[in-house]
């Protein structure tokens, strides 16, 4: 999604760092973990997890131009770097989190707060489950993207970062304009003269 959209949207945002088991009661009575029973959901996991480490790693390598003049900026110490990586594992291992099986997309109650160009949990719920391959293909691409901005990185590249970060916008994009405000006709032109619908 656009910098400025991935600070915005409120109805993906999200919770716990990890998606945890929760012990099921079997119809005897006994205790059994064989089903992994999600603890967040989706709009809870990109509220506190993904949208903080997008918003980190967009902001820590980028090119500025102000009235200093032009700039590649970047972490500026190995300390500086380590946390951005760290983010970037964040989202590389988001996927994980975003397509286990029984995750909800947001707790009871929750209401979009733009319903004009957001929409509702119940009706993005619909649309993933009825197209559960393609939601997970799209989560896929965010692990690939990630990945590559993570290696990146590691190799203390900003300039390849910036590269990869363009493809990471776009994979979460992509998905967002899917599955989160479809109806939002501005952010899908937008997206269609970037080439990022598809």
């Amino acid at each position: 999604m656009t910098r400025a959209r991935l600070a915005l949207v409120t109805l993906i945002a999200g919770a716990l760092a990890a998606c945890h088991s929760q012990p099921i009661a079997d119809t005897g009575g006994n205790v059994s973990t064989a089903v992994a029973v999600p603890q967040t959901t989706i709009q809870q996991f990109m509220e506190q997890q993904v949208n903080p480490a997008a918003e980190a790693a967009f902001r820590s390598v980028r090119e500025v131009a102000d009235e200093k003049g032009q700039r590649l900026e970047q972490p500026r110490d190995e300390a500086a770097w380590k946390q951005l990586e760290a983010k970037l594992e964040t989202l590389r291992d988001a996927p994980a989190v975003l397509t286990a099986p029984g995750l909800r997309v947001a707790p009871p109650g929750f209401k979009s707060e733009n319903p004009s160009v957001e929409s509702e949990p119940g009706a993005i719920q619909t649309a993933i489950d009825q197209n559960r391959d393609d939601f997970n293909k799209r989560a896929d691409r965010l692990q690939i993207a990630a990945a590559e901005v993570l290696l990146a990185a590691k190799a203390r590249d900003p300039r390849g970062m910036v590269k990869m970060l363009e493809s990471l916008d776009r994979a979460c994009e992509s998905c967002h304009l899917r599955y989160f405000y479809p109806g939002d006709q501005r952010a899908q032109q937008v997206a269609r003269e970037s080439y990022i619908l598809n």
